[in-house]
């Protein structure tokens, strides 16, 4: 008995003391493997598509088949369609955020197109923005798109349909087509026309076309150069112009 009251009162208290020793340093080690919480659909960022269009209310000459880009003061119409795997989407119930130039423009359900103008010569930034977009899969997603839509100063072309850059003396005949002029029609539009820097009166009721008779400025010369320039400017905007000038040849 003495001999297990010994083993009791010194030994015990030792193995105890090495045990528990061992587990602190098997607990410092050892890597446990803690069940994350799965991420639910409300959280989930959708693998949505935005179909962008927008088009400019501009003046283009009416057979121009390309892209009509906006001016300065032009109207442009932006819209979009959201797809979620090829398939279109519903959006009649989904608030929608319209953002111009990073400020807020226009907010509202179901708001797929947007009217504004294009106040300067720039690109300009548009977001679309769905906060808080929900379905029967998704709920509370956040979807959003940048486009960037470019812009082009006014340009115009000078017609002049002779072979060679060759005309004659007489009953000559050029046309200014405008190109990209924030207007509506060509009677928003002063045509200014030189020929050789002498300034040249004009039909008024066809502004655009110059008909040139050289004989009215004495003899020219055969194989002569000229230079018929015009310019163009917006009556309802001075700042908005364009100019072009040709160089011809005399037969």
């Amino acid at each position: 008995m003495k001999v297990l009251g010994f083993i009791k009162k010194y030994y015990l208290p030792i193995v105890f003391s090495t045990l528990f020793g061992l587990f602190l340093s098997f607990s410092a080690n050892a890597q446990f493997t803690v069940p994350l919480p799965t991420t639910s659909p409300s959280t989930q960022n959708p693998d949505f598509e935005f179909l962008v269009s927008w088009r400019a209310i501009n003046f283009v000459p009416p057979d121009y088949q390309g892209k009509i880009v906006p001016s300065k003061n032009s109207i442009i119409e932006i819209s979009f369609d959201l797809l979620d795997n090829g398939k279109f989407v519903d959006v009649s119930k989904q608030q929608i955020n319209w953002n111009v130039d990073r400020d807020s423009f226009k907010s509202g359900v179901g708001l797929k197109s947007i009217i504004t103008t294009f106040d300067k010569v720039s690109t300009k930034l548009v977001e679309i923005e769905l906060p808080n977009y929900s379905d029967k899969i998704y709920g509370g997603a956040y979807l959003n798109k940048f486009v960037n839509i470019p812009a082009v100063s006014p340009e115009v072309v000078i017609n002049a349909p002779y072979p060679n850059k060759t005309i004659g003396v007489k009953q000559n005949a050029f046309q200014a087509v405008p190109y990209f002029f924030g207007i509506s029609s060509l009677g928003q539009l002063n045509f200014g026309w030189e020929v050789d820097g002498q300034k040249m009166e004009n039909d008024p009721n066809y502004p655009s076309i110059l008909a040139l008779d050289l004989t009215s400025q004495g003899s020219p010369e055969s194989g002569a150069n000229i230079l018929i320039k015009v310019l163009v400017k917006n009556i309802t905007d001075l700042f908005e112009f364009a100019a072009k000038t040709i160089n011809l040849n005399i037969k």
